[in-house]
């Protein structure tokens, strides 16, 4: 009997989970708010020179960042990197076109601050979060 409750168990360890995005979930957008400013950049492609300067902009901030719960999540077609939302909610959430290029700031209360279709430089970030604290 104690060989079949073990086996039960180690099948439950080693079952894949399924994730799903929720308000409660620290790593969805939506769980980010009241703990984490996020940084969300859509583009067509992790490729998309938009991106690439944004992700730059964000390497740079790192420090700053950090010391204000800014987190950075990169959204292409399919992917998203950063939270476990899925790509097309994303886009439908914030209203970006497939294919589409837009860079969106959350502040900790769920707000958008600060939104544009071009990479936004870090100092713009950073008075937009420090202004909305």
């Amino acid at each position: 009997m104690m060989f079949l409750r073990r086996a039960c168990f180690a099948v439950l360890l080693l079952a894949p989970a399924t994730a799903y995005a929720t308000a409660d979930d620290l790593r969805s957008v939506a769980g980010m708010q009241s703990h984490n400013s996020a940084l969300i950049v859509f583009a067509p492609s992790l490729a998309d020179q938009r991106m690439r300067q944004q992700h730059a902009i964000m390497a740079r901030l790192a420090i700053q960042a950090a010391s204000r719960d800014l987190l950075f999540v990169q959204v292409d077609a399919n992917r998203v990197i950063g939270a476990h939302d899925t790509a097309s909610a994303l886009r439908r959430r914030f209203q970006v076109p497939d294919g589409g290029f837009r860079v969106a700031l959350m502040s900790k209360n769920g707000k958008l601050i600060l939104s544009g279709s071009r990479p936004i430089a870090g100092a713009a970030i950073i008075h937009a979060i420090d202004a909305a604290h």
